[in-house]
């Protein structure tokens, strides 16, 4: 029984050996289809993010231009303008929501008139842009210094020749909650934010304004911020917020802004550790099973030799008795022993 014993153990590292070859193989290829398919699905994300920006950012620019072609701004109509700005803004709920600035540098709104020529969205529109520009506190009191975006175009009078500027601030509220809905794996999250590092959508709704990329004493932050403002689209692997995890970023289109999914490493291999488990589990079930085929084999296979051994021994004690045969039936090597 000892050889069998022997037989055993040598076939089962054998095969312990193989198992563990095969599984790490299949793990290793079976990982890095699954971090492929995660990695697309989070790049698919970035595209989402960027529609939805796009979207909402060419709603602002499309209220503006609209806004722009009535007959009181062309015709440099100040105590008109003003009317409409009030009447824009009752209707939108939004005291920012439209503001004619004119060529003087001045913005109307009602019977308020505020000097604005070193704003950067009168001077763009000045220049015949029209654009969205990043967020800044709303100034009117009843919104409490809430962040809005800043939409402008210029006004073409009835000769052709710009006389001001039509302009809107809306809630970044609405793309926050618009950008909330989309997530990578259970705790991935969107942050939005301007070329200086200023976060536009963050994890947190008080981040808004309030915090830069710098804050995160990151330097691979850093260097994402550098690639994001070039257009590069990418993935690092950096710590944030004291967990290790996996950042894909891009660029918006329709505004200069950039972007960044997180989402922790741990979750990004959820499925990979999954099936990890489960090769490890499958390989010690099978090399079990493969041990006690092999032992339950060896044994029968060397019966036959323990029983003409025990004969042999019999006979050396001359306790044996030589009319007896061995009933031994076999074609095989052992047979013929």
């Amino acid at each position: 029984m000892k050889l069998a014993l022997k037989n055993t153990l040598v076939i089962s590292l054998l095969i312990t050996i193989s198992m563990i070859s095969i599984s790490a193989f299949g793990y290793l290829k079976a990982k890095e289809f699954l971090y492929e398919r995660f990695e697309n699905q989070a790049f698919n994300q970035l595209e989402s993010v960027k529609a939805n920006i796009d979207i909402w950012i060419q709603d602002k620019k499309d209220i503006v231009a609209y806004l722009s072609e009535t007959d009181e701004l062309k015709a440099r109509d100040l105590d008109k303008a003003g009317a409409l700005s009030i009447r824009v803004g009752e209707r939108l709920e939004n005291p920012d929501a439209f503001g004619f600035m004119d060529s003087e540098g001045f913005l109307h709104l009602g019977e308020v008139k505020v000097p604005v020529s070193d704003y950067e969205h009168y001077i763009g529109g000045m220049n015949g842009k029209t654009s969205v520009y990043n967020p800044v506190p709303s100034e009117s009191p009843s919104e409490n210094g809430a962040p809005i975006v800043l939409a402008s175009t210029p006004v073409y009078g009835y000769n052709g020749e710009i006389v001001g500027v039509a302009s809107g601030g809306y809630p970044i509220e609405n793309l926050v909650a618009i950008l909330s809905n989309i997530s990578l794996g259970d705790s991935g999250y969107v942050t939005v934010f301007t070329n200086d590092g200023t976060i536009v959508v963050g994890e947190n709704k008080e981040d808004t304004l309030h915090k830069n990329i710098a804050d995160y004493g990151n330097s691979d932050l850093e260097q994402l911020l550098k690639g994001s403002i070039t257009g590069e689209t990418g993935v690092i692997e950096t710590d944030l917020n004291g967990e290790n995890s996996l950042l894909f970023y891009s660029k918006a289109n329709e505004v200069d802004w950039n972007i960044m999914i997180s989402v922790p490493t741990d979750e990004a291999f959820a499925d990979a550790n999954s099936l990890l488990t489960y090769f490890i589990l499958i390989t010690l079930v099978f090399i079990f099973i493969s041990a006690l085929i092999s032992y339950a084999i060896n044994v029968k296979s060397l019966k036959p030799i323990k029983e003409v051994n025990d004969k042999i021994e019999e006979l050396a004690n001359k306790e044996g008795d030589l009319t007896q045969r061995l009933s031994i039936n076999r074609n095989d090597e052992i047979g013929e022993l």
